[in-house]
């Protein structure tokens, strides 16, 4: 069961991928446009992966003001932005085209890691640039089959700090156990703190993943589950496969 007071995250589920995207697409469009009439700005949160290629395609060709929408990452590896493994690539080649090349980009490595900065340090000066940084309109996160989501890993000793809910830590250094680079990540209370949250997840084996970590409850060994069962923004889960929490 979810926390006192909140109801299920919901679910909006469509029939193929090209259709998840198309829709999933539009539906960010409809946030960035209202934040935009309402507050003249936008800003919006995306993560990495091969899975949100396909929308951020989709989300490029809508002809909007980009240029008053802000787009951030909610995680990246500590590697160069020429590096195919990072997200700020797969974003500048995947998103911020056609229409969408007007954005914003906020990175999280870039000059950090040009200047020999550690992931630690980079960490420290992200929290000192942006501590003051206001509500996102929208933050979108995936989910990984060991049920991490942004860089905030099953069993590493820095969720303690990244799944505090009322951690003053906006920005942390981590370490995935399964691969050799260090990650630069929002943790929870940072990516909380926002209008609406967005979880993409595709393919029956992630939904199953996801499902057991409603039930489960369980952020130690699946991170998503603090994500599910906070109570401070809605969540909706876009998905190819229906099902219910």
């Amino acid at each position: 069961m979810g926390v006192a007071g909140m109801s299920n995250p919901s679910v909006a589920a469509y029939g193929s991928i090209s259709s998840l995207d198309e829709n999933l697409a539009a539906q960010i469009v409809d946030v960035l446009v209202a934040a935009i009439a309402a507050r003249g700005e936008a800003s919006l949160v995306v993560s990495g992966g091969s899975s949100p290629i396909g929308f951020f395609q989709c989300l490029s060709r809508f002809d909007i003001a980009w240029q008053r929408v802000s787009i951030w990452l909610a995680d990246e590896r500590w590697v160069s932005a020429q590096d195919a493994q990072s997200n700020e690539k797969l974003v500048h080649t995947h998103l911020l085209q056609n229409f969408a090349a007007k954005a914003r980009f906020m990175p999280l490595a870039g000059e950090h890691f040009s200047s020999g900065a550690s992931a630690e340090q980079a960490a420290l000066g992200l929290q000192q640039t942006h501590q003051h940084q206001s509500a996102f309109d929208l933050v979108i996160l995936g989910m990984g089959l060991d049920a991490h989501t942004a860089s905030l890993f099953p069993g590493i000793s820095e969720l303690v700090t990244g799944l505090d809910a009322a951690s003053d830590s906006h920005f942390i250094a981590t370490q995935s156990p399964a691969a050799p680079h260090q990650r630069i990540s929002m943790t929870l209370a940072r990516l909380v703190n926002a209008r609406q949250v967005y979880l993409h997840v595709t393919g029956q084996e992630k939904v199953a993943v996801l499902q057991d970590a409603w039930l489960n409850n369980d952020p130690h060994n699946q991170p998503i589950a603090s994500f599910l069962h906070q109570s401070t923004v809605p969540v909706t889960v876009f998905s190819d496969q229906a099902f219910n929490f």
